[in-house]
């Protein structure tokens, strides 16, 4: 059971991280594309480069998850701890980065929109078609990226799954310990030892 177990759980990592290496590759080069319309006048929000950073780290939880299918041991999962870990951290931070990635994607094109409607000039008025489609595209790869991450972060927390990924059970009679105002409490199977 466990092993079938495990294995489903590298196969859904193993998918997923196709996914946020396919969504990255598409994060970075909109947002390479992004920057590169909008430099003769670079100012908020196309400064930011979201689109690159973001991208990148998406880049970088495909590239860690495939490194983690790739290295597990079912028979020592504790060697992969830190890839587990790492992919974990950057899923939660890929979060905050792709909120912000909407966000500024989202000022970007309604200020494209506002200049084309007043008639100002600060938006790359040469590129300001191929600008307001980068930002488009921004907006769905920042979109798909928060929910691509929120995602496996749910998978990744319920039913003990990063715990089978990291070889940490807590089935097997490991102390657990909490301490609060100084006084510590040990627990072995939910029992108080100290």
């Amino acid at each position: 059971m466990g092993e079938k177990s495990i294995d489903r759980v590298l196969y859904v990592v193993r998918m997923l991280a196709f996914l946020f290496l396919f969504v990255g590759i598409g994060c970075t080069g909109s947002g390479v594309m992004n920057f590169k319309y909008a430099i003769p006048n670079l100012h908020f929000p196309y400064s930011t480069a979201s689109g690159i950073w973001t991208g990148l780290i998406t880049l970088a939880i495909g590239l860690v998850g495939l490194c983690l299918c790739k290295k597990f041991d079912a028979a020592d999962p504790a060697a992969t701890r830190c890839l587990a870990v790492a992919m974990y951290t950057l899923v939660i931070a890929d979060i905050t980065c792709g909120i912000l990635h909407v966000c500024y994607s989202a000022v970007g094109l309604n200020k494209c929109f506002e200049e084309v409607r007043t008639g100002y000039m600060t938006c790359n008025p040469e590129e300001r078609p191929r600008l307001m489609l980068t930002e488009g595209f921004n907006l769905a790869f920042g979109s798909i990226i928060i929910l691509l991450s929120v995602v496996f972060t749910v998978y990744l927390s319920v039913r003990g799954t990063l715990q089978r990924l990291t070889g940490a059970t807590s089935g097997q009679g490991a102390p657990h310990s909490t301490c609060c105002y100084g006084h510590c409490n040990v627990y072995v199977n939910s029992v108080v030892v100290s």
